[in-house]
């Protein structure tokens, strides 16, 4: 069993924090619910609870969740804990249409999260990025670049413009702004022409099928 001391724990406001452990691209230790504590009080007040049926960054959803209810955490300045990811867990699926819902689901529930996160400390920078890095150049862009790459009964009219909207609430969102591997993804969004969308990802898993 470790014991920490008041020298091992330092307080930091959450808006500190979130700058801290926010990445260019990822946001480390938001993705986990483990290796944290958290005050039962704060839970059942609000009652947190992991989103039914989402299991894909359904830890995310949970510390985003809670952090909107405290001022302040408290962090151990090393690391106390091994996380190990398992070969076919459900973290691991990345190319199903299974996964291309969770992702779905995952938007519609970060969106407005986020938005509160950045009402309530508009001063962390950080904060303000994750839109841009984390929910379109992470998420949005994935599902798109999935639908190039395999054949998919998700990839419908509804579906794309879904997503353009997000893009559309990306004021930072330029050609060249997110990776390079991403480019035709928003020139397709900048060209804004659903049904062209739909048959430029068909044509590249044709031909992704046909070279192989």
């Amino acid at each position: 069993m470790t014991v920490f001391s008041a020298v091992d724990i330092f307080k930091t406001e959450i808006g500190n924090f979130l700058d801290d452990v926010i990445a260019s691209d990822n946001t480390y230790l938001l993705n986990y619910a483990c290796c944290k504590l958290y005050r039962r009080s704060i839970i059942e007040q609000h009652y947190l609870r992991f989103i039914e049926g989402l299991h894909y960054a359904e830890d995310k959803m949970f510390v985003m969740s809670y952090l909107r209810y405290v001022n302040a955490v408290g962090v151990v300045s090393y690391p106390v804990y091994g996380y190990i990811v398992q070969p076919g867990s459900l973290s691991s699926d990345m190319k199903s249409d299974g996964h291309i819902g969770q992702v779905l689901l995952l938007l519609k529930e970060y969106a407005p999260l986020l938005e509160e996160l950045l009402m309530t400390y508009p001063d962390s920078l950080k904060l303000k990025r994750m839109y841009h890095k984390d929910f379109i150049g992470r998420y949005v862009c994935r599902i798109l670049t999935l639908f190039a790459q395999r054949k998919s009964s998700c990839l419908t009219d509804e579906i794309i413009e879904i997503l353009y909207g997000y893009m559309d609430r990306d004021s930072s969102l330029g050609l060249f702004s997110i990776r390079l591997g991403q480019v035709p993804n928003i020139l397709l969004y900048k060209i804004r022409n659903i049904a062209f969308s739909i048959r430029f990802y068909k044509f590249c898993v044709f031909c992704r099928s046909f070279w192989k």
